[in-house]
């Protein structure tokens, strides 16, 4: 298969605003966790942020999204599996405060729509708070966490609470070494009608520049996706375990070029036997070797 995409990004500043927007398009036809087996999508995506500044301490970040998943209905692996496309529309809006010139704190409020092809519609709220502290300079720590709280509009299904979090520690013991390690939980649409999915994710990473500006890169996580019915009249009992480990090793060629050589694995276990276009359950493993080149200008 041969997979594309595109995006486009602006900027500005107006006042004491700071303005930021994009649009992306990918189209893609790879083997999918969700799904177990080649899966042909496509994504659109518009982000727009704006910051405002009240004083050097007090800030308003709001942003906004729009999401347009289609799964694709042409394609006989697609029709077997009985994917949907999905629509949502979501705003984040956060109050911050820079309580110290190394720690910052601030609480969140978020709204969303989502729309779910021959699925119960949905709205959710967000409530959610922040920190960011530099304990020094090689260590650092982003969290932030709340509570989602999704409405079912028809279906009879109760409404889902459900915790939410992120965060990131950083150790840099040297300039050319750092450590870091990510955790979040979300909840999102499922690409199976009437069905959204708690996904919670743990990774780890090595970053190692070596030589001449070349950089080795290790990675590895865990994550658990919870299938969740948004119907009274659907029961689901699926969860699906995910470890992955990648390693790249990078070097730049003049003037604005990276080559790169890498090997990725990835293993899936799942409580749900199933099977894309009669053939493919949904646990796998893969292991893949590539090459990359990019060029930045």
């Amino acid at each position: 298969t041969i997979n594309q995409s595109v995006q486009l990004q602006w900027g500005t500043t107006w006042r004491d605003w700071f303005l930021t927007a994009s649009q992306s398009y990918s189209y893609s036809d790879d083997p999918e966790i969700e799904t177990g087996g080649q899966t042909e999508q496509q994504n659109y995506s518009t982000v727009f942020n704006g910051i405002y500044h009240f004083n050097d301490k007090l800030s308003l970040n709001a942003g906004f999204n729009q999401n347009f998943v289609d799964n694709g209905q042409t394609t006989s692996t697609n029709l077997s599996l009985g994917l949907v496309n999905s629509r949502s529309w979501s705003t984040m809006n956060w109050l911050n405060d820079q309580v110290w010139p190394r720690l910052s704190v601030g609480v969140g409020l978020g709204l969303g729509y989502n729309q779910q092809q021959d699925s119960a519609d949905t709205t959710f709220q967000q409530y959610e708070a922040q920190m960011s502290w530099r304990v020094t300079d090689k260590i650092s720590f982003q969290l932030n966490g709340g509570l989602e709280d999704q409405e079912y509009l028809s279906g009879g299904a109760s409404a889902l609470l459900t915790p939410i979090f992120g965060g990131s520690a950083q150790y840099q013991p040297f300039e050319q070494t750092k450590f870091s390690v990510i955790a979040n939980r979300t909840i999102s649409t499922s690409a199976y009608e009437n069905q959204n999915v708690e996904a919670t994710t743990v990774t780890a990473d090595f970053n190692q520049r070596l030589f001449g500006g070349v950089i080795l890169d290790l990675n590895g996580g865990f994550s658990w996706n919870n299938y969740v019915a948004s119907v009274l009249t659907l029961a689901t009992a699926r969860n699906d375990d995910t470890y992955t480990f990648a390693a790249r090793l990078s070097c730049p060629f003049p003037k604005r070029g990276t080559v790169s050589i890498f090997y990725q694995y990835s293993e899936t276990s799942s409580t749900q036997s199933g099977f894309a276009a009669g053939s493919s359950a949904f646990g796998y493993s893969s292991n893949q070797v590539g090459l990359n080149i990019s060029y930045a200008y």
